[in-house]
């Protein structure tokens, strides 16, 4: 069942260490003000208890409906619920009230890591022209690159934080794992090991260096860590999962190592990114395309009850045509998948919502979702 959502399983721990920033929006008007209770909706947040933010924040914007904090506070809860939709049109109409929060910007951009890495990428790059040492925004920025597969890119990206900040660890898992999956993964061993090894080490540090010995060839090294954690039957889906990664791997850095052809070369220009709220300028269409990203911060998940939405269709006969082009397309990602169609409601008409679940964490949601996403496919945690 593991198949070719190989190719960017490891990425599931990218996403998991990119961390929180805090850095929220400021300004002086009136309407920017801190109102009573904005701190409890923080508190709240901080505490893991979104509902309680999510119910704050709400009181608060029914008096206020333009309170940017509290549209972010809001957005932040719905995130932690996985209500991603929800956070995402909450983030934009902030960032519309407030084009220049940093708080809003990190947050959509964080929502747009996996479906949309590239808008994610003008989101960080517009923060990090204010704050340039900003390592958490660079550290998501480098997610963003190895998302896209630019794993040279996102390489530099982690040295630089290191050499900002040589004690954040999370950038350091990032670089070595970006290493295994470019087809360097001897390396990656070597930096992850002491860090695997350190007395504070946690299972989601062990199971990277697992996954990066794997991806260098050590699969009964990687299968001794993985079995403190996870059952037999998850184990040998894992270990298919980086086998065909390193297979993957071995080919990209072969074809690099062939001389290219002559090309011409032509300077690019670069056009100026889109303000996040522009994007809900067009209308929908048969497929909606903005659909939220899974959260970049580790989630809980209870059981193996985790769900995946595959896109939003205005017709049921759509949603199947979705359905069967995936089958088509991956068929062994799609392997022992179940197809499961739900009806909703969107703008005020009948939405058909494609699902399908079964996944043991929502480690396991982020690799399947990053295989979708190499043919642009829409996948992201069900809301619930």
């Amino acid at each position: 069942m593991a198949g070719s959502r190989a190719r960017l399983l490891v990425l599931v721990s990218l996403l998991a260490l990119a961390g929180c920033s805090g850095s929220g929006s400021k300004g002086n008007t009136d309407k920017d003000r801190p109102m009573p209770g904005l701190r409890v909706a923080e508190e709240a947040l901080r505490a893991g208890t979104p509902q309680i933010a999510l119910q704050v924040a709400q009181t608060l914007l029914a008096r206020n409906p333009d309170y940017v904090p509290a549209l972010l506070a809001q957005g932040d809860a719905q995130t932690m619920l996985t209500r991603l939709d929800e956070a995402n049109t909450s983030y934009q109409k902030a960032l519309k009230l407030e084009p220049n929060s940093i708080h809003g910007k990190i947050s959509l951009g964080r929502i747009r890591l996996a479906t949309a890495p590239a808008e994610a990428i003008s989101l960080f790059e517009e923060v990090l022209q204010t704050e340039p040492r900003n390592v958490t925004v660079l550290n998501d920025l480098g997610i963003a690159y190895d998302l896209l597969g630019q794993h040279d890119e996102a390489q530099g990206i982690y040295r630089r934080i290191d050499a900002i900040s040589p004690n954040m660890t999370a950038a350091r898992v990032n670089l070595a794992l970006s290493l295994a999956m470019s087809g360097r993964a001897n390396e990656g061993v070597r930096m992850m090991e002491p860090l695997a090894n350190a007395a504070d080490a946690n299972d989601k540090m062990r199971h990277n260096y697992a996954a990066v010995l794997a991806l260098a060839g050590r699969e009964d090294d990687a299968e001794s860590i993985l079995s403190r954690d996870l059952s037999p039957t998850e184990i040998r889906e894992a270990l298919a999962t980086y086998r065909l990664q390193r297979q993957g791997a071995f080919k990209a850095s072969t074809a690099a190592a062939e001389p290219a052809p002559p090309v011409e070369v032509k300077p690019v220009s670069v056009p100026a990114p889109v303000p996040p709220a522009a994007a809900v300028a067009e209308p929908m269409p048969e497929e909606q395309t903005t659909q939220a990203a899974p959260v970049a911060t580790p989630i809980k998940a209870e059981g193996h009850q985790q769900t995946v939405e595959l896109g939003v269709f205005q017709s049921e006969d759509a949603a199947v045509n979705k359905w069967n082009g995936l089958l088509k397309k991956l068929p062994d990602a799609m392997d022992g998948r179940q197809k499961r169609i739900v009806t909703g409601e969107a703008d005020g008409k009948k939405v058909w919502r494609l699902w399908t679940g079964g996944f043991a964490d929502v480690a396991a949601v982020r690799a399947f979702c990053a295989t979708l996403h190499t043919v642009r496919a829409t996948c992201h945690l069900a809301g619930g």
